[in-house]
C-alpha cells in the first residue's frame, strides 16, 4: 500500500490505501523475516483479479505476458510489458529496498 507515517492503521485501513505494487514475495517473507503480521481483513473486490507479470527471454529477448492466477504465458512486445511487474519472486530485503527508495528513506 502507498503509505509512510508512524501512525498505526488498522488493517481495514490498510486495504482501503491505493496498491503501490503487486509482486510476488518469497515463502517464508511472513514467518521467517522480521515483519510483524499486525492484523487480519476481508479484501475487497479490488482484489479479485490478480496481477498480470512481464518475462523477457534471456536468450532470444522476446517478451510475454505472464497470468499469475494460472501461469499462462503469451507472447507479447515490449511496449505491452511497460507498466507490468516483472516475473519474480522477491525476497523481503529487496522489498525492503523498493519501499525505502519509493518513500526517499536512506
Amino acid at each position: 500500500m502507498d503509505y509512510c507515517d508512524v501512525k498505526a492503521l488498522e488493517p481495514d485501513e490498510i486495504v482501503a490505501l491505493p496498491i503501490l505494487f503487486e509482486i510476488s514475495a518469497a515463502k517464508y517473507t511472513i514467518k521467517k523475516s522480521a515483519w510483524l503480521v499486525v492484523g487480519k481483513a476481508d479484501l475487497n473486490e479490488r482484489f479479485e483479479t490478480k496481477p498480470f507479470f512481464y518475462k523477457k527471454d534471456i536468450i532470444s529477448g522476446k517478451y510475454s505476458i505472464v497470468d499469475s492466477t494460472w501461469l499462462n504465458e503469451v507472447p507479447a512486445t515490449e511496449t505491452e510489458c511497460r507498466n507490468l511487474e516483472k516475473a519474480a519472486v522477491w525476497e523481503p530485503c529487496h522489498i525492503e529496498d523498493r519501499l525505502r527508495q519509493h518513500f526517499g528513506i536512506q
